[in-house]
């Protein structure tokens, strides 16, 4: 039986974009997913994200008969080790793909700017509340996102699972974001300032994957949770994105993270 591996997405880029690593992933594991956080009534967007880690738990539990190892890039990443400080049954593992970790002083100051309404300034809610959410055609739209700073070094075929996941046909014409902009910032907006583990209330072997060129998770977060709380640590080549810019490249990084930590146990 392989290992089973439940995959959840980054802010504003459905499972389905990450179609090109699952098909890496396959020989090796049973990959089930996630398929789109925080557009479902049940689990509302709010303050520190806890209906969210619920849905995600409650993924898992519905498609997954055994310990899984979770895999999450940036807000999945981050719902996967919350589910797993709560839920420590439900992991064999948990890898995270370029996701910050806050010490308690940065908990603290998070949590200020949000109560200061100042939090669009240090997320990237303060550059998507103006995007684009409409095109004429999915041509158009592939030529407009493959010259975005974000997307411009994306793999072509993420690119294409993107819009092919992240978009529907629009009730004007044309065709239009699928994945609410509403959600996407308010999800940027309530940020878990509460995501500062300690090293005793971690009992899952975790590790993480960080992109060389990352404006995401800084220098020192990458080092505390190296050093402080004990995870398994990579640097790769990429962004903040580097999953949908190398993508199989990061599924041989996830097979390798996950060989480390199925030889490691945490008391």
């Amino acid at each position: 039986m392989k290992p089973q591996i439940h995959f959840a997405h980054a802010n504003g880029f459905p499972s389905a974009s990450y179609g090109v690593i699952f098909d890496a992933l396959a020989p090796h594991y049973d990959v089930c997913n996630l398929p789109l956080i925080g557009h479902d009534p049940q689990y509302p967007v709010t303050n520190n994200w806890p209906y969210l880690k619920r849905q995600l738990i409650d993924s898992i539990e519905r498609q997954c008969d055994r310990p899984v190892i979770g895999v999450g890039h940036s807000l999945g990443g981050g719902l996967t080790l919350m589910a797993s400080l709560e839920r420590p049954e439900l992991f064999e593992a948990v890898v995270m793909l370029d996701v910050p970790v806050f010490s308690r002083w940065e908990s603290w100051v998070v949590r200020t700017i949000k109560a200061l309404g100042l939090i669009d300034n240090v997320t990237p809610a303060g550059r998507s509340k103006n995007r684009r959410t409409h095109w004429p055609d999915e041509a158009t739209a592939f030529e407009y996102f493959k010259t975005r700073g974000l997307f411009r070094n994306f793999h072509e075929q993420c690119l294409r699972d993107y819009l092919a996941s992240a978009t529907r046909p629009s009730p004007e014409g044309g065709i239009e974001l699928a994945y609410e902009l509403a959600v996407e910032l308010a999800i940027f907006r309530t940020v878990p300032h509460s995501l500062a583990p300690r090293p005793n209330q971690i009992h899952v072997p975790s590790g993480v994957i960080v992109g060389r060129d990352t404006d995401t998770v800084l220098k020192r977060q990458y080092l505390r949770m190296k050093r402080e709380l004990g995870f398994q640590s990579m640097r790769v080549p990429g962004s903040h994105m580097f999953p949908f810019e190398h993508p199989l490249e990061t599924a041989n990084d996830i097979h390798r993270m996950i060989d480390r930590l199925r030889h490691r146990k945490v008391a």
